[in-house]
């Protein structure tokens, strides 16, 4: 049979079907629970879209030149806490390890920046509390947290946190396209023998750029040439399978502060506390954020404000986009004012 014969059924076969090496692997991993080495990878997605989430919900304002809000926020998301210090009459901002002892409450007494450039600085900085557990009138640097840290002032950052979550986000994506495909019918095509199943992909491939749609398979010696429909008991469950991706989302949602609708979230939500709850928890992180930077720039100020004026009007604010209801809030009261 000729490239011309195959080519009749171009009809029939749109937006059908998979090629059978791979349909053969969809199945079994889905029958088993599985999604790993499906072809498809959503991971670079998802983290991107939590990249720029976590990487907006605060504007700083009136930093020097040499440094930006999304630079300080982009080294917030990947390490967790960086330092704040003047050098040579320049402010940096900069990742840092431990360079002292801890004091009293288990917390850094002096810490060494760290460029990204694999460069030191030459001394450590003395950070703002001692050894005894005493104000320090001669610290150099405050360490700038994302959230609040834990008693020893360790901290995970929020790349490492929503690691997990983007994975299962990426999972379900990969569950989803595979149900699509796999809940439709297959049109499946035989052939005699590799080199006319070869051929028969390459005009596939010709004719609708790709012969990823369609089963071809190789029987060896047959006499009957027409396709065949493969029907197959694969239920079409995209919906639910976005219900438990949009819950997934939503948990990375809230471990961020950004308002959502809880996880697992009902059809129909009726109850009034149930809603409001599911917008406590994100305003609580979003606030701990924003306490954190206003903390580092108070203690900052307190250290170099009088040598550099500029430094007392560094401040940050919370992205109206990521708080609509506490802006909404805000709005109300003005206008009853």
């Amino acid at each position: 049979m000729g490239k011309k014969k195959y080519l009749t059924y171009e009809a029939q076969l749109e937006a059908l079907g998979v090629q059978l090496e791979r349909y053969k692997r969809l199945i079994e991993n889905i029958n088993n629970g599985r999604v790993e080495n499906l072809g498809y990878d959503y991971t670079n997605l998802v983290t991107n879209i939590g990249y720029i989430q976590a990487t907006n919900r605060y504007k700083w304002k009136n930093l020097p030149d040499n440094l930006t809000s999304d630079l300080i926020e982009s080294m917030l998301y990947y390490k967790g806490a960086i330092c704040l210090y003047f050098r040579g009459g320049t402010m940096y901002a900069l990742p840092f390890v431990n360079s002292g002892d801890i004091n009293i409450y288990g917390r850094f007494t002096k810490i060494t920046p760290i460029a990204f450039n694999g460069k030191e600085t030459t001394q450590p900085y003395k950070l703002n509390v001692n050894t005894d557990g005493v104000y320090n009138d001669k610290a150099e640097a405050v360490i700038l947290y994302d959230s609040q840290p834990q008693i020893n002032g360790a901290l995970l950052p929020k790349s490492v946190l929503l690691r997990e979550l983007n994975s299962n986000c990426s999972d379900i994506l990969n569950m989803i396209m595979n149900n699509i495909k796999n809940s439709n019918k297959k049109l499946v095509f035989p052939c005699e023998d590799e080199t006319q199943a070869n051929q028969l992909r390459l005009d596939l491939d010709n004719a609708f750029n790709s012969s990823d749609n369609f089963i071809v398979v190789n029987k060896g010696s047959i006499n009957d040439m027409k396709p065949i429909t493969m029907n197959n008991d694969v239920a079409l469950v995209s919906q639910s399978l976005f219900e438990a991706w949009q819950s997934f989302n939503n948990l990375r949602c809230m471990l961020m502060g950004i308002e959502n609708n809880g996880v697992f979230e009902k059809k129909e939500r009726v109850i009034t506390d149930e809603t409001r709850g599911d917008t406590i928890q994100p305003k609580i992180a979003l606030n701990n954020g924003l306490e954190m930077r206003k903390l580092a720039i108070k203690q900052f100020i307190a250290i170099y404000g009088g040598k550099y004026p500029q430094v007392k009007k560094i401040d940050v604010e919370l992205n109206e986009a990521f708080n609509p209801s506490m802006n909404k809030i805000e709005m109300e009261d003005n206008t009853n004012e």
